[in-house]
């Protein structure tokens, strides 16, 4: 899979221990609107998606965290890759940890059928909510956030670099 960006905030020690993730996460489109994910705590916008287990195929983390997050079932056969972000910087949770995350992005169709989220605590603290946005909407809301305290939604950049790349592309 293509590397879109890798980025590096270079805010950590290079002796800590790197914490190593793969994420996987859907790009939804349909007609001029994409399917995202919004916190209404700390309105930030994100693609459906995430944390992949021990032996998930990218396909199957793609389908399990779609249907979590937004009660939505992907068209298996529809799925594309289309690009990774690589993110390296401090962890958030440990001070002596550096975060070093490869997000996997796929183009991907859903079926009409809406089921029931089944969000995690932290997912229901921060209040997610699924919404349908134009590319420029969303890119808004994110770049408004970046000159605030991003702590609580350390994300918020990556997300925003991937909308900005669908919108050179388009």
């Amino acid at each position: 899979m293509k590397i879109i960006r890798f980025l590096d905030d270079q805010n950590y020690d290079q002796n800590d221990q790197l914490f190593k993730r793969t994420a996987v996460r859907a790009i939804i489109k349909k007609d001029d609107q994409y399917l995202m994910i919004q916190s209404l705590l700390y309105k930030d916008i994100k693609f459906p998606g995430g944390g992949q287990e021990q032996n998930e195929s990218d396909i199957d983390t793609l389908y399990r965290e779609v249907l979590e997050e937004t009660g939505l079932t992907i068209i298996k056969d529809s799925v594309k890759p289309y690009g990774m972000i690589i993110e390296k910087r401090k962890s958030t949770f440990n001070d002596h940890e550096v975060f070093y995350m490869e997000s996997k992005y796929y183009t991907c169709e859903i079926y009409d059928h809406i089921g029931e989220q089944r969000l995690s605590d932290y997912e229901i603290t921060y209040d997610y909510q699924v919404i349908h946005i134009s590319l420029d909407d969303a890119i808004m809301q994110n770049q408004s956030l970046l000159y605030k305290d991003t702590k609580n939604i350390p994300w918020v950049k990556r997300e925003l670099t991937m909308l900005e790349y669908l919108k050179d592309e388009t």
